[in-house]
């Protein structure tokens, strides 16, 4: 406790009174070069909201493919479908050559 009581302090000590603020003759240096740094990522933010800006539009052509592409998919005939329609297909034709090899004997 009174090591912190010790740096408490000495920080004092470097602060200046009258509401002046802290003696540190690089601070005018400093907040400029901050203020120039804030201004680039200003641009660069200006930037990324444009490359956003076409992702999103892009995102919202995909969104329209991929539901006029489930709705293409969906109106696809299902795996049982298809077998049915082949086996009644394959009935049929085997109806048919009975009919055919029965009646039609010489």
């Amino acid at each position: 406790m009174e090591k912190i009581t010790r740096e408490a302090a000495s920080q004092r000590q470097t602060v200046a009174g009258g509401g002046g603020g802290p003696h540190d003759p690089s601070m005018e240096a400093r907040i400029t070069k901050l203020e120039l740094e804030a201004g680039a990522v200003r641009e660069s933010l200006k930037r990324l909201e444009g490359a956003v800006d076409k992702i999103a539009d892009r995102l919202g052509r995909m969104e329209v493919d991929i539901a006029r592409l489930d709705g293409r998919i969906s109106g696809l005939p299902t795996t049982w479908v298809l077998v049915t329609a082949i086996l009644a297909g394959q009935a049929t034709l085997l109806g048919f050559a009975f009919v055919l090899l029965r009646y039609l004997r010489p």
